[in-house]
């Protein structure tokens, strides 16, 4: 008699006992032992048995269905390696029974009697219910990781790594910073999909992005963070990974792409760090405050501060030549080192008289409140001898501690540490002494809190210098003393 060997594991951490090579050993011992004659072996690795859709399985079934392979029987090693549904079970077994075929199992029993038949049936449903149990489990875990913030799948950009509890969870790779200048351009640059796939592919080859694999990229919220799956409607939960945008960029690309505005799309209050100025720079016509922007010529791009209001000012400057006059401005507001020394110990000088003041001050108030002390004692003696009646004592005593109360708040305002004088004015001086050094180099909210402390309500660029209606009070003073101590008049007013 002839027969065949269909054996399967479902992946690669497969139990040793149902491996391949046990599997069909095991069916060729009881094929051998049963006087069957073994034709062919169809082997099926790391797929599982939750339907029939499987290539070995077809050529098994193709095979043993023609006449002419004349099969008897089909070796198996269970009958969940054939499959795990029972009504596929039954399909499989009406199929072979119009060619005369019964299925052997290593771990069972035959199907040639009813009892066979009943108990493999029986085997099938337990199987069946098994893989559902394993598919429910697998289920409820992956809920559980993603209500608990960890990403189900990867994207580009990142790579599968572990935490600190030794769990899965998604990392940057090293093609991270590349799309996350992607965002960044599509946002700043408004750049088309198609332009957005010619920038990535030409930086990273690697990407082989296409128009349709990058809008969905750009649809997915766990690069801002959320993890948000179809399998899970109306279910967003904010990720335990690392996102490589804001929500705000993430809705202004969303807004660019699709060409329609979002409800979650925020005022965007950033600024670009190419364009400092765009906080402080006024347009000396209509005193809007200017934008920025590349213009693009026949060889290269050009950087414009322009007013806002086009129809109606056509004020426009490079951005060049407005950040090389604002540095000479903010060099200019350096005081000298003489002057700095002259302010320094002025300012010492005026704090010591100030922490003087209030120490002798507070002093006097403390020599009040011991003699108000010392009154109280003597009015508690004084009901004691019986010398003064309860009802005297008790409205007394309401005064006494009145006025107790009221030195005792003096006191605490009176009373204050002093400061370490000669650090602070270290520190406000070598920000005045380096103030166009600081606004170069430091990055863009360092330099729009130093424009804006600088000159509180903007300046004007007329393309050579700056001016302003306003400069803060520590630059003023330097303007205010600058001319008589130039001329050797070591005197200021307070």
């Amino acid at each position: 008699m002839r027969a065949v060997i269909y054996a399967r594991y479902s992946h690669q951490k497969q139990d040793k006992s149902f491996s391949i090579e046990e599997q069909i050993s095991a069916c060729k011992q009881k094929a051998a032992f049963e006087k069957y004659d073994i034709i062919k072996i169809f082997e099926e690795r790391a797929v599982s048995a939750k339907n029939l859709n499987r290539p070995s399985l077809s050529s098994l079934i193709s095979f043993v269905c023609n006449t002419k392979n004349d099969i008897d029987a089909i070796y198996i090693y269970d009958i969940s390696r054939l499959t795990r549904n029972a009504v596929d079970l039954g399909l499989l077994k009406r199929d072979f029974a119009k060619y005369g075929i019964v299925i052997r199992s290593v771990n069972g029993v035959p199907d040639d009697t009813l009892e066979g038949n009943m108990m493999q049936d029986v085997i099938a449903r337990f199987a069946q219910y098994e893989n559902e149990l394993k598919g429910a489990k697998v289920k409820g875990g992956m809920y559980n990781r993603f209500k608990a913030g960890y990403a189900l799948h990867t994207a580009r950009g990142y790579k599968w790594g572990k935490s600190i509890e030794g769990k899965a969870i998604i990392v940057p790779d090293e093609t991270f910073p590349h799309y996350q200048t992607l965002w960044y351009k599509i946002r700043d640059e408004r750049l088309s999909i198609v332009k957005a796939v010619s920038y990535i592919n030409k930086i990273l080859p690697s990407a082989k992005l296409t128009r349709s694999s990058l809008s969905r990229m750009l649809e997915n919220k766990l690069y801002y963070g959320v993890l948000a799956y179809k399998k899970y409607p109306n279910e967003e939960i904010k990720g335990i990974h690392e996102p490589m945008i804001d929500e705000d960029t993430y809705w202004q690309v969303r807004e660019i792409v699709t060409g329609r505005s979002h409800k979650n799309t925020k005022t965007r209050n950033k600024i670009n760090p190419l364009y400092p100025l765009t906080k402080s720079l006024l347009c000396p016509h209509c005193d809007a405050r200017l934008t920025a922007a590349k213009s693009k010529g026949k060889r290269k791009h050009y950087e414009y501060y322009f007013c806002r209001n086009r129809g109606l000012c056509k004020y426009n400057k490079v951005v060049d030549e407005a950040h090389i006059a604002f540095k000479k401005r903010l060099k200019e507001l350096i005081p000298t080192d003489e002057m700095m020394q002259f302010l320094k110990e002025m300012l010492k000088e005026k704090y010591e008289e100030y922490y003087n003041d209030l120490s002798v001050s507070s002093l006097a108030v403390e020599k009040e409140l011991s003699e108000l002390e010392k009154k109280k004692r003597l009015l508690l003696e004084k009901l004691l001898d019986g010398t003064i009646r309860d009802e005297v004592y008790k409205i007394e005593e309401i005064k006494l501690n009145a006025e107790i109360t009221s030195r005792k708040i003096l006191l605490s305002e009176k009373k204050i540490d002093k400061l370490d004088i000669e650090t602070i004015l270290e520190f406000i001086f070598y920000y005045m002494k380096n103030i166009d050094k600081i606004w170069e180099r430091y990055p863009i909210d360092v330099k729009i809190a130093l424009q804006c402390s600088t000159f509180p309500k903007g300046v004007y660029f007329d393309g050579r210098s700056y001016r302003t209606p306003e400069i803060s009070l520590a630059f003023r003073v330097k303007e205010t003393i600058e001319r008589p101590f130039q001329n050797g008049r070591f005197f200021f007013f307070i």
